[in-house]
């Protein structure tokens, strides 16, 4: 897993070149434009400012719109057959989305997952007050 991505590491991974990119360099910004059959992808890295976007169309129809801001982690997996960018949002205090996970996968498909890390305390203990109505191991149904 590559956990601090350079500018050739998005060219391999979106398989093409940008269209776009930031006066002052990549980082501020940089944009790609990707189609595979029926999908257009234009997605926007700005590393520097924390910000991913994404807009996925099928055959001109909007599938996805994403805008995401506090981006704090940026990794491209490239394992063997499964290659995918994983972005992580910061969901501290001052969170601005309630997911804290964005994985990217373009092949042999497209495909978006939105993750959030669930409670820790999940699931409860046995000596919790969670309370159900099913009987307890051995115990006759009442």
């Amino acid at each position: 897993m590559n956990t601090r991505p350079v500018l050739f590491d998005y060219i391999r991974f979106f398989g093409a070149k940008p269209i776009e990119t930031h006066d002052e360099g990549w980082y501020y910004g940089v944009r790609f434009a990707i189609s595979r059959a029926d999908d257009d992808l234009l997605i926007t890295l700005a590393p520097d400012n924390m910000e991913f976007a994404l807009e996925w169309k099928q055959k001109g129809q909007r599938r996805l719109s994403l805008n995401l801001k506090m981006v704090t982690g940026w990794e491209i997996e490239n394992g063997v057959g499964d290659e995918y960018l994983s972005l992580r949002i910061n969901t501290g205090p001052a969170a601005l989305c309630s997911f804290d996970h964005c994985i990217i996968r373009l092949k042999p498909t497209i495909d978006v997952e939105m993750l959030m890390d669930w409670d820790p305390g999940w699931p409860p203990s046995s000596n919790s007050a969670l309370h159900t109505d099913a009987p307890k191991s051995g115990a006759p149904a009442s």
